[in-house]
């Protein structure tokens, strides 16, 4: 993983995919890490939409110093979190409400290179249409998503997978890792 080149992911759109703490956010970290070293940090703006850690699993991307813009909100694990479906379906609503306006602020920026960690938690109530547009806006894109099946089923899974699979086909490269 430390051998990566950031001259494969610039002018691309790449997604890691996988289970849970599988390496996702990692991964992403270190992308942003080399593409902030190469001297990029002015042209990059990071959308942290993950939980805090969470029974294990999630957690934010450290915030970069300097130049790049970070922006995240107090996002909640619905399916680490929640007693009942009904509260996971509200937590992730309410998670989709606060993403939205990070979209919003990230549109505005419309730097060319957006890095995206978690981008599973905003498709549980969120559309998958508003980030493959902001997406489509950046030059470069290094985002990460949960696609696994670690959660039982339900609409709140159904959903998120549904929204991953239509997000998947804005990008150049889908990884899975492991």
């Amino acid at each position: 993983m430390g051998d990566e080149k950031i001259s494969n992911y610039l002018g691309r759109r790449t997604l890691f995919i996988g289970r849970l703490k599988c390496g996702k956010t990692r991964k992403t970290a270190l992308i942003l890490k080399k593409l902030i070293d190469a001297g990029l940090a002015r042209r990059i703006t990071v959308l942290d939409l993950a939980p805090e850690v969470t029974k294990g699993a999630g957690g934010k991307l450290a915030c970069p110093a300097g130049d790049t813009i970070y922006l995240t909100a107090g996002i909640v694990a619905p399916r680490l979190t929640a007693k009942t479906p009904q509260t996971a379906a509200s937590l992730a609503l309410a998670n989709a409400r606060a993403i939205d306006k990070l979209l919003d602020r990230a549109n505005e920026l419309a730097r060319p290179i957006l890095i995206v960690n978690d981008a599973s938690l905003y498709l549980q109530a969120g559309s998958a249409q508003r980030l493959i547009d902001l997406v489509n806006r950046a030059s470069t894109v290094i985002a990460n998503a949960y696609w696994g099946n670690d959660f039982p089923e339900s609409e709140l899974t159904s959903r998120e997978k549904e929204q991953t699979i239509k997000l998947m086909r804005a990008f150049d490269k889908v990884m899975r890792t492991f």
